[in-house]
């Protein structure tokens, strides 16, 4: 694999605690054996485990361009814009299908970032168009109506922090950790609002994947744990959820990311 070695440093992210959460040889194979997968040199078992790594599905992509939209609508909102709903959704599943006509013929040797490989067609199944233009639907006609957008339109300066822009930062000198919070703002009450959009059901790992953003908040100097509000806001139901998080919290989630245990 030319100069990269062997394997990635130590880091984690909310899809790799996710994933080790869920079965630690999903987690091997997505953190560790995927590493390099990307180069022209790697082995085919690398390439094949990096390309279902980045690969999809069709409610996995519904998502993707749903959190697209949402991003643009939150360019509008810091511009008082009012965001069009039905324009963004026409282009979200235009993208959406382009990418499935693509899948047809989409190998885990050829599969890349810009054109993922559809986990349902190597599986041999098919792709539930349908059900995925009825998320991408439901969610962004929700979303443009979210009262995060409202609070931010509304806002006398701009009170956006991050809008899904990765970051890292250190734990300890050995542990890089990279979050990418959908949304992070300063309320009008003086709290610091770290929103994550959701296009599916509620899960258990939701709370864990939001406290890493209280985390990341803390750690970058944005807020103290006690100033942070969670978020989650589950696009196609409507519901929002919120929740404060204490210093004792956050403590508890930099410890356990500390875990050599969880990392390697």
């Amino acid at each position: 694999m030319g100069d990269l070695p062997l394997w990635p440093d130590p880091s984690v992210s909310s899809s790799a605690v996710a994933a080790r959460l869920k079965c630690d040889r999903i987690y091997f194979y997505r953190v560790f054996w995927s590493w390099g997968g990307w180069e022209r040199t790697a082995s085919p078992s690398r390439r094949r485990a990096y390309a279902l790594k980045t690969g999809t599905t069709g409610p996995q992509m519904a998502g993707s361009l749903v959190h697209e939209s949402m991003a643009r609508f939150v360019r509008d909102a810091r511009h008082a814009r009012t965001s069009n709903a039905e324009a963004a959704t026409v282009e979200a599943v235009g993208k959406l299908r382009a990418w499935a006509r693509a899948a047809e013929s989409t190998t885990a040797a050829t599969a890349s970032k810009k054109r993922p490989l559809s986990l349902e067609v190597y599986y041999g199944g098919d792709i539930d168009l349908d059900h995925a233009e009825e998320t991408i639907t439901e969610c962004i006609a929700n979303g443009a109506k979210s009262e995060h957008l409202l609070a931010i339109r509304e806002a006398t300066t701009d009170p956006v922090i991050n809008v899904d822009v990765m970051e890292s930062f250190q734990l300890d000198d050995w542990l890089t950790v990279w979050a990418a919070p959908d949304l992070a703002y300063e309320g009008i009450s003086g709290r610091l609002i770290v929103v994550d959009w959701k296009t599916g059901r509620s899960r258990e790992t939701d709370q864990e994947q939001v406290k890493l953003y209280a985390l990341w908040a803390v750690e970058k100097g944005h807020a103290d744990a006690d100033r942070v509000l969670l978020s989650l806001s589950y696009l196609r139901s409507g519901v929002v959820t919120e929740g404060k998080i204490t210093a004792g919290e956050v403590d508890e989630k930099r410890a356990a990311l500390l875990d050599r245990k969880s990392v390697v």
